[in-house]
Protein backbone atom coordinates (compact mmCIF):
# COMPACT_ATOMS: atom_id res chain seq x y z
CA UNK A 1 0.00 0.00 0.00
CA UNK A 2 3.00 2.25 0.67
CA UNK A 3 4.21 1.58 -3.24
CA UNK A 4 1.62 4.40 -3.92
CA UNK A 5 3.31 7.25 -1.72
CA UNK A 6 6.77 5.80 -2.54
CA UNK A 7 6.83 6.57 -6.27
CA UNK A 8 6.14 10.13 -4.69
CA UNK A 9 3.40 10.12 -7.48
CA UNK A 10 0.79 12.17 -5.47
CA UNK A 11 3.01 14.85 -5.05
CA UNK A 12 4.58 14.78 -8.38
CA UNK A 13 0.99 15.13 -9.85
CA UNK A 14 0.39 18.16 -7.38
CA UNK A 15 3.79 19.62 -8.47
CA UNK A 16 2.51 19.14 -12.23
CA UNK A 17 -0.59 20.94 -11.98
CA UNK A 18 0.96 24.33 -10.05
CA UNK A 19 3.42 24.10 -12.81
CA UNK A 20 0.91 24.30 -15.29
CA UNK A 21 -1.51 26.77 -13.22
CA UNK A 22 1.63 29.21 -12.91
CA UNK A 23 2.56 28.30 -16.45
CA UNK A 24 -0.71 29.81 -17.72
CA UNK A 25 -0.88 32.87 -16.00
CA UNK A 26 2.92 33.42 -17.14
CA UNK A 27 1.40 32.98 -20.53
CA UNK A 28 -1.37 35.44 -19.60
CA UNK A 29 1.63 37.59 -18.53
CA UNK A 30 4.19 37.73 -21.43
CA UNK A 31 1.67 38.26 -24.24
CA UNK A 32 0.27 41.53 -22.72
CA UNK A 33 4.03 42.45 -21.92
CA UNK A 34 4.22 41.44 -25.39
CA UNK A 35 1.10 43.56 -26.71
CA UNK A 36 2.15 46.86 -24.55
CA UNK A 37 5.40 46.96 -26.68
CA UNK A 38 3.40 46.50 -29.97
CA UNK A 39 0.55 48.63 -29.01
CA UNK A 40 1.29 51.35 -31.98
CA UNK A 41 2.29 48.18 -34.41
CA UNK A 42 -1.40 46.70 -33.60
CA UNK A 43 -2.56 50.35 -34.43
CA UNK A 44 -0.82 50.42 -37.80
CA UNK A 45 -2.32 47.40 -38.95
CA UNK A 46 -5.71 47.81 -38.30
CA UNK A 47 -5.29 51.24 -39.75
CA UNK A 48 -4.34 49.26 -43.25
CA UNK A 49 -6.96 47.25 -42.85
CA UNK A 50 -5.90 44.14 -41.93
CA UNK A 51 -8.97 41.89 -40.29
CA UNK A 52 -8.53 42.01 -36.27
CA UNK A 53 -8.78 37.60 -36.84
CA UNK A 54 -5.68 38.01 -38.88
CA UNK A 55 -3.98 40.10 -36.35
CA UNK A 56 -4.64 37.72 -33.73
CA UNK A 57 -3.12 34.43 -35.78
CA UNK A 58 0.15 36.35 -36.13
CA UNK A 59 0.28 36.91 -32.24
CA UNK A 60 -1.59 33.23 -31.86
CA UNK A 61 1.11 31.41 -34.09
CA UNK A 62 4.15 32.61 -32.46
CA UNK A 63 2.43 31.74 -28.99
CA UNK A 64 1.39 28.01 -30.62
CA UNK A 65 4.57 27.37 -32.42
CA UNK A 66 6.41 27.97 -29.21
CA UNK A 67 4.01 25.78 -27.10
CA UNK A 68 4.19 22.66 -29.89
CA UNK A 69 8.13 22.80 -29.25
CA UNK A 70 7.52 22.80 -25.94
CA UNK A 71 5.25 20.20 -25.84
CA UNK A 72 7.33 17.81 -28.43
CA UNK A 73 10.48 18.44 -26.20
CA UNK A 74 8.64 17.39 -22.99
CA UNK A 75 7.08 14.07 -25.19
CA UNK A 76 10.65 13.02 -26.33
CA UNK A 77 12.23 13.31 -22.75
CA UNK A 78 9.29 11.27 -21.32
CA UNK A 79 10.22 8.61 -23.55
CA UNK A 80 13.83 9.34 -22.56
CA UNK A 81 13.34 9.27 -18.88
CA UNK A 82 9.76 8.32 -18.01
CA UNK A 83 11.04 4.39 -16.93
CA UNK A 84 13.32 6.24 -14.40
CA UNK A 85 10.17 7.76 -13.07
CA UNK A 86 8.42 4.01 -13.49
CA UNK A 87 11.62 1.86 -12.10
CA UNK A 88 9.87 1.74 -8.00
CA UNK A 89 6.24 0.49 -10.21
CA UNK A 90 7.77 -2.08 -12.38
CA UNK A 91 10.10 -3.74 -9.60
CA UNK A 92 6.91 -4.65 -7.60
CA UNK A 93 4.34 -4.77 -10.19
CA UNK A 94 6.44 -5.97 -13.27
CA UNK A 95 6.49 -4.55 -17.00
CA UNK A 96 3.88 -4.95 -18.91
CA UNK A 97 5.01 -3.25 -22.74
CA UNK A 98 1.77 -1.76 -24.35
CA UNK A 99 0.46 1.15 -26.34
CA UNK A 100 -0.43 3.27 -23.42
CA UNK A 101 3.55 3.69 -22.65
CA UNK A 102 3.64 6.63 -25.16
CA UNK A 103 -0.11 7.60 -26.20
CA UNK A 104 -1.20 8.83 -22.99
CA UNK A 105 2.23 10.98 -23.08
CA UNK A 106 1.25 11.85 -26.32
CA UNK A 107 -2.53 13.17 -25.27
CA UNK A 108 -1.57 14.70 -22.89
CA UNK A 109 1.24 16.88 -24.58
CA UNK A 110 -1.40 17.60 -27.75
CA UNK A 111 -4.18 19.02 -24.60
CA UNK A 112 -1.78 20.46 -22.75
CA UNK A 113 -0.58 22.46 -26.26
CA UNK A 114 -4.10 23.20 -26.96
CA UNK A 115 -4.86 24.71 -23.66
CA UNK A 116 -2.04 27.22 -24.38
CA UNK A 117 -3.09 28.25 -27.80
CA UNK A 118 -7.10 28.67 -26.11
CA UNK A 119 -5.42 30.90 -24.05
CA UNK A 120 -3.94 32.61 -26.06
CA UNK A 121 -6.48 33.22 -27.75
CA UNK A 122 -8.60 34.39 -24.73
CA UNK A 123 -5.99 37.16 -23.71
CA UNK A 124 -6.49 39.00 -27.43
CA UNK A 125 -9.91 38.75 -27.08
CA UNK A 126 -9.37 42.46 -26.03
CA UNK A 127 -8.46 43.67 -29.71
CA UNK A 128 -12.40 44.05 -30.42
CA UNK A 129 -12.75 46.21 -27.88
CA UNK A 130 -10.47 49.36 -29.10
CA UNK A 131 -10.25 51.14 -32.27
CA UNK A 132 -7.00 52.14 -34.47
CA UNK A 133 -6.86 55.18 -33.24
CA UNK A 134 -6.57 54.09 -29.63
CA UNK A 135 -3.74 51.74 -30.25
CA UNK A 136 -1.77 54.53 -32.22
CA UNK A 137 -2.58 56.60 -29.12
CA UNK A 138 -0.84 54.08 -26.53
CA UNK A 139 -4.23 52.67 -24.47
CA UNK A 140 -4.56 49.58 -25.93
CA UNK A 141 -6.14 48.33 -22.10
CA UNK A 142 -8.62 50.67 -22.83
CA UNK A 143 -8.80 54.44 -21.93
CA UNK A 144 -9.89 54.18 -18.33
CA UNK A 145 -7.83 50.98 -17.42
CA UNK A 146 -6.84 53.32 -13.83
CA UNK A 147 -9.56 54.09 -11.94
CA UNK A 148 -10.06 57.03 -10.06
CA UNK A 149 -9.55 56.51 -5.90
CA UNK A 150 -10.08 58.88 -3.20
CA UNK A 151 -6.41 59.37 -2.48
CA UNK A 152 -4.96 62.99 -1.82
CA UNK A 153 -1.33 63.82 -1.24
CA UNK A 154 -2.49 66.87 0.73
CA UNK A 155 -4.14 64.74 3.62
CA UNK A 156 -1.42 61.97 3.18
CA UNK A 157 1.45 64.78 5.00
CA UNK A 158 3.08 62.09 7.30
CA UNK A 159 3.41 59.50 4.63
CA UNK A 160 6.73 60.00 1.98
CA UNK A 161 5.63 60.89 -1.11
CA UNK A 162 7.18 58.45 -2.61
CA UNK A 163 5.22 55.68 -0.97
CA UNK A 164 2.31 57.16 -1.65
CA UNK A 165 2.96 57.51 -5.20
CA UNK A 166 3.87 53.41 -4.72
CA UNK A 167 0.44 52.98 -2.87
CA UNK A 168 -1.78 55.12 -5.07
CA UNK A 169 -0.22 53.30 -8.59
CA UNK A 170 -0.74 49.63 -7.09
CA UNK A 171 -4.42 50.57 -6.29
CA UNK A 172 -5.29 52.41 -9.43
CA UNK A 173 -3.55 49.13 -11.28
CA UNK A 174 -4.84 46.60 -8.95
CA UNK A 175 -6.05 44.10 -11.83
CA UNK A 176 -2.42 44.44 -13.30
CA UNK A 177 -0.82 43.30 -9.91
CA UNK A 178 -3.38 40.91 -9.55
CA UNK A 179 -1.52 38.66 -11.43
CA UNK A 180 1.73 38.43 -10.24
CA UNK A 181 0.66 38.50 -7.10
CA UNK A 182 -1.49 34.88 -7.97
CA UNK A 183 2.08 33.59 -9.57
CA UNK A 184 4.05 34.29 -6.25
CA UNK A 185 1.52 33.08 -4.43
CA UNK A 186 1.30 29.65 -6.51
CA UNK A 187 5.60 29.94 -6.67
CA UNK A 188 5.00 29.67 -2.51
CA UNK A 189 2.74 27.14 -2.71
CA UNK A 190 4.77 25.06 -4.68
CA UNK A 191 8.10 25.49 -2.47
CA UNK A 192 6.02 25.09 0.68
CA UNK A 193 4.07 22.31 0.00
CA UNK A 194 6.30 19.51 -0.78
CA UNK A 195 8.74 20.80 2.09
CA UNK A 196 5.65 20.64 4.55
CA UNK A 197 5.53 17.40 3.65
CA UNK A 198 9.12 15.85 4.17
CA UNK A 199 9.27 17.80 7.71
CA UNK A 200 6.03 16.18 8.46
CA UNK A 201 7.30 12.46 7.13
CA UNK A 202 10.66 13.23 9.09
CA UNK A 203 8.83 14.26 12.29
CA UNK A 204 8.30 11.54 15.91
CA UNK A 205 4.77 12.14 15.92
CA UNK A 206 4.35 10.52 12.43
CA UNK A 207 4.15 7.34 14.35
CA UNK A 208 0.55 8.14 15.26
CA UNK A 209 -0.25 7.43 11.12
CA UNK A 210 1.29 3.98 11.42
CA UNK A 211 -0.90 2.88 13.96
CA UNK A 212 1.15 2.67 17.26
CA UNK A 213 1.85 5.20 20.04
CA UNK A 214 4.88 7.46 20.44
CA UNK A 215 7.56 4.96 22.36
CA UNK A 216 11.21 4.99 22.94
CA UNK A 217 11.97 1.19 21.77
CA UNK A 218 10.13 -1.43 19.85
CA UNK A 219 10.47 -4.83 20.15
CA UNK A 220 8.48 -7.46 17.44
CA UNK A 221 8.83 -11.18 17.95
CA UNK A 222 7.69 -13.41 14.87
CA UNK A 223 9.18 -16.90 15.74
CA UNK A 224 6.06 -19.20 14.98
CA UNK A 225 6.05 -21.90 17.79
CA UNK A 226 8.44 -20.09 20.03
CA UNK A 227 6.64 -17.11 19.51
CA UNK A 228 4.94 -17.23 23.50
CA UNK A 229 8.38 -18.72 25.00
CA UNK A 230 10.61 -15.50 23.50
CA UNK A 231 7.91 -13.47 24.32
CA UNK A 232 7.71 -14.41 28.43
CA UNK A 233 11.63 -14.71 28.84
CA UNK A 234 11.71 -11.19 27.20
CA UNK A 235 8.41 -9.81 29.50
CA UNK A 236 10.30 -11.46 32.46
CA UNK A 237 14.01 -9.19 31.07
CA UNK A 238 11.84 -5.89 31.08
CA UNK A 239 10.66 -6.57 34.67
CA UNK A 240 14.28 -6.66 35.87
CA UNK A 241 15.43 -3.37 33.92
CA UNK A 242 15.28 -0.35 36.04
CA UNK A 243 16.24 1.89 32.84
CA UNK A 244 12.44 1.35 31.65
CA UNK A 245 9.50 3.87 32.79
CA UNK A 246 6.75 1.76 30.59
CA UNK A 247 6.16 -1.23 29.08
CA UNK A 248 3.33 -2.64 27.09
CA UNK A 249 2.75 -6.15 25.16
CA UNK A 250 0.31 -6.25 22.09
CA UNK A 251 -0.42 -9.38 20.68
CA UNK A 252 -1.87 -9.64 16.91
CA UNK A 253 -3.97 -11.93 16.00
CA UNK A 254 -6.41 -12.58 12.35
CA UNK A 255 -9.96 -13.01 12.75
CA UNK A 256 -12.71 -12.68 10.09
CA UNK A 257 -15.73 -10.23 10.77
CA UNK A 258 -19.22 -9.54 8.61
CA UNK A 259 -19.64 -6.69 6.45
CA UNK A 260 -23.14 -5.24 6.15
CA UNK A 261 -23.46 -7.58 3.25
CA UNK A 262 -22.86 -10.43 5.51
CA UNK A 263 -19.47 -11.44 3.73
CA UNK A 264 -16.67 -12.23 5.62
CA UNK A 265 -13.52 -9.84 5.89
CA UNK A 266 -9.94 -10.36 7.64
CA UNK A 267 -9.34 -8.47 10.55
CA UNK A 268 -5.80 -8.06 12.32
CA UNK A 269 -6.84 -7.53 15.83
CA UNK A 270 -4.12 -6.07 18.45
CA UNK A 271 -4.91 -6.60 21.75
CA UNK A 272 -2.83 -5.30 24.88
CA UNK A 273 -2.56 -2.44 27.27
CA UNK A 274 -3.84 0.32 25.00
CA UNK A 275 -4.11 3.13 27.71
CA UNK A 276 0.27 2.46 28.05
CA UNK A 277 1.08 4.14 24.65
CA UNK A 278 -2.11 5.53 23.50
CA UNK A 279 -3.37 6.82 19.77
CA UNK A 280 -4.35 9.70 18.63
CA UNK A 281 -8.54 9.19 17.46
CA UNK A 282 -10.09 10.61 14.59
CA UNK A 283 -13.59 9.74 16.02
CA UNK A 284 -14.81 8.42 19.63
CA UNK A 285 -12.03 7.30 22.05
CA UNK A 286 -10.01 4.03 22.86
CA UNK A 287 -11.80 0.65 24.36
CA UNK A 288 -11.85 0.83 27.80
CA UNK A 289 -13.62 -2.68 28.02
CA UNK A 290 -13.85 -5.92 26.78
CA UNK A 291 -16.51 -5.56 24.69
CA UNK A 292 -15.51 -2.38 23.23
CA UNK A 293 -13.52 -2.26 20.01
CA UNK A 294 -11.44 0.25 17.78
CA UNK A 295 -11.14 0.02 13.99
CA UNK A 296 -8.69 1.83 11.57
CA UNK A 297 -10.18 4.26 8.87
CA UNK A 298 -10.35 1.47 6.32
CA UNK A 299 -11.34 -1.08 8.32
CA UNK A 300 -14.79 1.19 9.48
CA UNK A 301 -15.25 2.17 5.57
CA UNK A 302 -15.22 -1.51 4.49
CA UNK A 303 -17.41 -2.63 7.03
CA UNK A 304 -19.62 0.44 6.98
CA UNK A 305 -19.37 1.05 11.13
CA UNK A 306 -19.51 3.99 12.56
CA UNK A 307 -19.05 5.24 16.42
CA UNK A 308 -21.59 3.26 18.56
CA UNK A 309 -22.33 0.28 15.90
CA UNK A 310 -21.63 -3.26 16.69
CA UNK A 311 -19.88 -5.34 14.86
CA UNK A 312 -19.58 -9.41 14.62
CA UNK A 313 -16.66 -11.48 14.95
CA UNK A 314 -15.93 -14.64 13.89
CA UNK A 315 -13.87 -17.58 14.75
CA UNK A 316 -14.34 -21.26 13.94
CA UNK A 317 -18.21 -21.02 13.70
CA UNK A 318 -18.34 -18.76 16.62
CA UNK A 319 -19.57 -15.27 16.88
CA UNK A 320 -18.93 -12.58 19.04
CA UNK A 321 -20.36 -8.69 18.72
CA UNK A 322 -18.21 -5.60 20.03
CA UNK A 323 -19.26 -1.94 20.36
CA UNK A 324 -17.17 0.45 18.00
CA UNK A 325 -15.76 3.12 20.08
CA UNK A 326 -12.85 4.57 18.01
CA UNK A 327 -11.58 5.20 14.83
CA UNK A 328 -7.70 5.99 14.03
CA UNK A 329 -5.99 5.99 11.26
CA UNK A 330 -2.99 3.02 9.87
CA UNK A 331 -1.33 2.80 7.14
CA UNK A 332 0.55 -0.45 8.11
CA UNK A 333 -1.00 -4.41 7.19
CA UNK A 334 -3.36 -3.11 4.22
CA UNK A 335 -4.67 -0.25 6.87
CA UNK A 336 -6.96 -2.47 7.88
CA UNK A 337 -6.53 -3.11 11.59
CA UNK A 338 -8.42 -2.81 15.17
CA UNK A 339 -7.84 -2.95 18.36
CA UNK A 340 -9.24 -4.03 21.77
CA UNK A 341 -8.16 -4.14 25.45
CA UNK A 342 -8.47 -8.43 24.87
CA UNK A 343 -8.91 -11.24 22.51
CA UNK A 344 -12.38 -12.54 21.89
CA UNK A 345 -11.22 -16.09 20.81
CA UNK A 346 -8.90 -17.67 23.02
CA UNK A 347 -6.17 -19.00 19.84
CA UNK A 348 -2.33 -18.19 18.98
CA UNK A 349 -1.23 -14.85 18.20
CA UNK A 350 0.46 -14.35 14.46
CA UNK A 351 3.16 -11.64 16.13
CA UNK A 352 3.72 -9.80 19.78
CA UNK A 353 4.46 -6.29 19.47
CA UNK A 354 6.87 -4.80 22.87
CA UNK A 355 7.02 -0.78 23.34
CA UNK A 356 8.93 0.58 25.76
CA UNK A 357 9.29 4.04 27.07
CA UNK A 358 12.68 4.51 28.94
CA UNK A 359 12.91 6.92 31.59
CA UNK A 360 14.57 10.32 31.02
CA UNK A 361 17.99 10.48 30.60
CA UNK A 362 18.79 6.95 29.17
CA UNK A 363 20.89 6.62 25.72
CA UNK A 364 18.03 4.97 23.44
CA UNK A 365 21.01 4.04 20.98
CA UNK A 366 22.66 2.23 23.94
CA UNK A 367 19.86 0.09 25.68
CA UNK A 368 18.83 -0.62 22.16
CA UNK A 369 22.39 -2.40 21.06
CA UNK A 370 22.00 -4.17 24.36
CA UNK A 371 18.56 -5.37 23.78
CA UNK A 372 19.68 -6.99 20.14
CA UNK A 373 22.17 -8.82 21.80
CA UNK A 374 20.18 -10.53 24.35
CA UNK A 375 16.39 -10.77 22.63
CA UNK A 376 17.77 -12.34 19.59
CA UNK A 377 16.05 -13.37 17.20
CA UNK A 378 13.32 -10.57 18.01
CA UNK A 379 13.76 -7.42 16.43
CA UNK A 380 14.71 -4.45 18.17
CA UNK A 381 14.27 -0.77 16.57
CA UNK A 382 13.85 2.62 17.82
CA UNK A 383 10.88 4.57 16.99
CA UNK A 384 12.63 7.13 14.68
CA UNK A 385 14.08 3.92 12.73
CA UNK A 386 10.76 2.04 12.51
CA UNK A 387 9.47 5.31 11.24
CA UNK A 388 11.95 5.27 8.58
CA UNK A 389 12.11 1.77 7.48
CA UNK A 390 8.27 2.10 6.89
CA UNK A 391 8.54 5.23 5.13
CA UNK A 392 11.77 6.44 4.78
CA UNK A 393 12.06 5.58 0.97
CA UNK A 394 8.97 7.99 0.14
CA UNK A 395 10.46 10.62 2.67
CA UNK A 396 13.42 10.44 0.58
CA UNK A 397 11.68 11.13 -2.96
CA UNK A 398 9.52 13.93 -1.37
CA UNK A 399 12.70 15.37 -0.23
CA UNK A 400 14.18 15.14 -3.99
CA UNK A 401 10.84 17.10 -5.23
CA UNK A 402 11.11 19.58 -2.97
CA UNK A 403 14.07 20.82 -3.49
CA UNK A 404 13.98 20.77 -7.27
CA UNK A 405 10.42 22.12 -6.22
CA UNK A 406 11.98 24.89 -4.63
CA UNK A 407 14.12 25.80 -7.26
CA UNK A 408 11.60 25.84 -9.67
CA UNK A 409 9.51 28.51 -7.53
CA UNK A 410 12.64 30.52 -7.24
CA UNK A 411 13.11 30.34 -10.66
CA UNK A 412 9.47 31.03 -12.07
CA UNK A 413 9.37 33.75 -9.94
CA UNK A 414 12.64 35.34 -10.73
CA UNK A 415 11.61 34.94 -14.23
CA UNK A 416 8.16 36.31 -14.28
CA UNK A 417 9.17 39.38 -12.00
CA UNK A 418 11.36 40.22 -14.93
CA UNK A 419 9.10 39.78 -17.46
CA UNK A 420 6.21 41.65 -15.27
CA UNK A 421 9.42 44.62 -14.65
CA UNK A 422 9.96 44.82 -18.47
CA UNK A 423 6.18 45.30 -19.44
CA UNK A 424 6.01 47.78 -16.69
CA UNK A 425 9.08 49.57 -18.53
CA UNK A 426 7.68 49.82 -22.18
CA UNK A 427 3.74 50.65 -19.99
CA UNK A 428 5.13 53.78 -17.71
CA UNK A 429 7.67 55.05 -20.11
CA UNK A 430 6.02 58.41 -20.52
CA UNK A 431 5.07 58.59 -17.18
CA UNK A 432 8.40 57.85 -16.04
CA UNK A 433 10.20 60.25 -18.12
CA UNK A 434 7.33 63.21 -16.92
CA UNK A 435 8.69 62.35 -13.29
CA UNK A 436 11.42 62.96 -14.36
CA UNK A 437 10.74 66.09 -16.16
CA UNK A 438 9.18 67.52 -12.77
CA UNK A 439 11.96 67.09 -10.79
CA UNK A 440 11.86 63.43 -9.19
CA UNK A 441 15.10 61.79 -9.31
CA UNK A 442 15.57 57.72 -10.50
CA UNK A 443 16.09 56.62 -6.87
CA UNK A 444 12.39 58.31 -6.09
CA UNK A 445 10.91 56.24 -9.11
CA UNK A 446 12.43 53.40 -8.00
CA UNK A 447 10.95 53.59 -4.56
CA UNK A 448 7.72 54.01 -5.86
CA UNK A 449 8.10 50.73 -7.62
CA UNK A 450 9.92 49.02 -4.41
CA UNK A 451 6.51 50.20 -2.65
CA UNK A 452 4.33 48.29 -4.76
CA UNK A 453 6.58 45.21 -5.45
CA UNK A 454 6.34 45.11 -1.64
CA UNK A 455 2.74 44.98 -0.82
CA UNK A 456 2.43 42.69 -3.95
CA UNK A 457 5.33 40.06 -2.79
CA UNK A 458 4.26 40.39 0.71
CA UNK A 459 0.39 39.51 -0.37
CA UNK A 460 1.17 36.69 -2.46
CA UNK A 461 4.11 34.91 -0.19
CA UNK A 462 1.14 35.37 2.62
CA UNK A 463 -1.82 33.93 0.49
CA UNK A 464 0.40 30.96 -0.44
CA UNK A 465 1.62 30.29 3.21
CA UNK A 466 -2.31 30.67 4.26
CA UNK A 467 -2.95 27.38 1.24
CA UNK A 468 -0.61 25.44 2.19
CA UNK A 469 -1.90 25.60 5.91
CA UNK A 470 -5.29 25.48 5.10
CA UNK A 471 -5.52 23.52 1.58
CA UNK A 472 -2.70 21.43 1.73
CA UNK A 473 -3.67 18.90 4.03
CA UNK A 474 -6.77 18.45 2.61
CA UNK A 475 -4.93 17.64 -0.82
CA UNK A 476 -2.81 15.29 1.29
CA UNK A 477 -5.73 13.89 3.18
CA UNK A 478 -6.87 12.90 -0.37
CA UNK A 479 -4.19 10.58 -1.13
CA UNK A 480 -3.53 9.59 1.73
CA UNK A 481 -7.30 8.42 2.31
CA UNK A 482 -6.43 5.34 0.24
CA UNK A 483 -3.94 4.43 2.71
CA UNK A 484 -5.79 4.53 5.78
CA UNK A 485 -5.01 7.93 6.67
CA UNK A 486 -7.40 9.95 5.95
CA UNK A 487 -6.78 13.13 8.16
CA UNK A 488 -3.48 14.17 7.28
CA UNK A 489 -1.59 17.33 9.60
CA UNK A 490 1.34 18.76 8.92
CA UNK A 491 3.69 18.05 11.79
CA UNK A 492 6.56 20.55 10.95
CA UNK A 493 8.11 22.96 13.14
CA UNK A 494 6.44 26.51 13.12
CA UNK A 495 9.54 28.18 11.61
CA UNK A 496 9.28 25.99 8.47
CA UNK A 497 6.22 28.36 7.95
CA UNK A 498 7.87 31.58 7.97
CA UNK A 499 11.45 30.89 7.20
CA UNK A 500 10.78 29.38 3.81
CA UNK A 501 8.10 32.37 2.63
CA UNK A 502 10.45 35.03 3.92
CA UNK A 503 13.28 33.46 1.90
CA UNK A 504 11.06 33.85 -0.99
CA UNK A 505 10.15 37.33 -0.35
CA UNK A 506 13.73 38.26 0.23
CA UNK A 507 15.07 36.68 -2.96
CA UNK A 508 12.01 38.36 -4.63
CA UNK A 509 12.86 41.61 -3.63
CA UNK A 510 16.31 41.87 -3.84
CA UNK A 511 15.41 40.87 -7.62
CA UNK A 512 13.09 43.59 -8.30
CA UNK A 513 15.45 45.64 -6.72
CA UNK A 514 18.18 45.25 -8.82
CA UNK A 515 16.37 44.57 -12.18
CA UNK A 516 14.57 48.16 -11.60
CA UNK A 517 18.03 49.78 -11.32
CA UNK A 518 18.93 47.92 -14.24
CA UNK A 519 16.09 49.13 -16.23
CA UNK A 520 16.10 52.72 -14.92
CA UNK A 521 20.18 52.99 -15.72
CA UNK A 522 19.49 54.01 -19.25
CA UNK A 523 16.78 55.91 -18.87
CA UNK A 524 17.03 59.70 -20.82
CA UNK A 525 17.23 62.68 -18.83
CA UNK A 526 14.58 64.70 -17.11
CA UNK A 527 14.34 67.40 -19.35
CA UNK A 528 13.83 64.52 -22.40
CA UNK A 529 9.95 63.94 -22.80
CA UNK A 530 8.31 61.54 -25.24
Amino acid sequence: MLNALTDGMVILLLVCLLLISIALLSLHLAMTASIEEDEREIGILKVLGIPLTRIKQLYVGKYAALACAGCIAGYVLTLIFGDMFRANIHRYMGNQPSFAHWLIPLFVSIATAMIVISCSYAVLRKFGQISAAQALQGVINSPNHKKKIPMHLKKSRFIPINIWLGLKDLISRKKLYTTISCIIALCTFLMLMPIQLWHTLQSPDFITYLGSGKSDLRMDIRQGNHLAKNTNEIESMIRQDQSIQTAAIYKTTSLQVKSKENTLETLYLETGELSAFPLNYLKGRQPLKNEEIALSVLNADSLQKKIGERITILNNRHEIQRTVTGIYQDVTNGGKTAKAISQPFPQPALWQTIQIQLKPGVNIAEKKTIYEKKVSPAKVTDMKEYVHQTIGSTAAIVKVIAFFAALAAFGTSSLMLFMFLHMLKAKDSSRNHMLRTIGFSITDIIAQYITSFIVVLCFGAFIGTIAVSTIGPALMSIGGATLGASSLQWLSPQWVSVVYPVTLFIVNLALTTWLLKAFFSSQTTRHTLL
